[in-house]
């Protein structure tokens, strides 16, 4: 089971090892520009070779500059995160760190994430998927769509006409099929257990852990077929 205490920690340390690592690339910066500034001196006398080495000082100078702007914005986020009022970029930036990181523990660890109000989070595995009418792999079929328009073809499209009140298919542009459909005989993905919750203004806001967060389980999934005996 994740806290929320943990997945404020999480986020947390997220942040520090991002700020560890800044501060060691400025560093690395700034011990380079010391042995460029010494080798400058040494070679005062020799003005076009100094204009060169200047003009390489100048670019590390840049370099560092925009590091130095990333980790105050972090270092200012991580302090923004004790106020009562969040602007919605902080929000958003809040919400895909902690996404991410915690989606990422649940699958390595098999723990399920419980959230007052919205139920449980977990991951599950469905067996004895239907051969017959196989699921679209979303992810996979629109890389390949992309790959599709890129070499200048048209994907496929059903044409639809309205008869009698209702869509009826009635032909298509002739363009490539792109749509790709699950192969494996197992299927694994999240799920909310929203068994006896109840959800304040559910027609307004929506508690969406897993977006984007798919294609996480399904590599694991084709990497270790023991998954499916792990998550039921």
């Amino acid at each position: 089971m994740i806290t929320t205490a943990e997945m404020y920690s999480s986020y947390n340390h997220h942040l520090s090892v991002e700020i560890t690592s800044t501060d060691n690339e400025i560093q690395r910066l700034e011990n380079y520009l010391t042995t460029l500034n010494n080798s400058i001196k040494q070679i005062e006398d020799l003005p076009s070779i100094g204009v060169q080495y200047k003009a390489i000082l100048n670019s590390y100078k840049v370099d560092k500059k925009g590091i130095e702007k990333k980790i105050s914005n972090l270092t200012i986020k991580k302090i923004e995160l004790t106020s009562n009022v969040v602007t919605l970029e902080e929000y958003k930036f809040i919400a895909r760190a902690f996404n991410k990181s915690i989606t990422q523990r649940m699958i390595e660890t098999g723990y399920k994430l419980k959230i007052g109000g919205f139920g449980s989070l977990r991951i599950v595995s469905r067996r004895k998927i239907d051969q017959v009418k196989r699921r679209v792999d979303w992810g996979v079929s629109n890389r390949f769509k992309k790959q599709i328009e890129e070499k200048g073809q048209i994907p496929f499209k059903a044409i639809y006409e309205e008869i009698d009140g209702k869509k009826v298919k009635v032909g298509d542009n002739g363009g490539v099929e792109w749509l790709i459909k699950r192969t494996s005989p197992y299927e694994i993905f999240w799920i909310w257990e929203k068994v006896g919750c109840y959800i304040i203004n559910q027609s307004l806001y929506k508690m969406n852990f897993t977006k984007h967060m798919k294609l996480a389980i399904n590599t694991l999934a084709s990497k270790d077929p023991s998954i499916f005996i792990r998550y039921i």
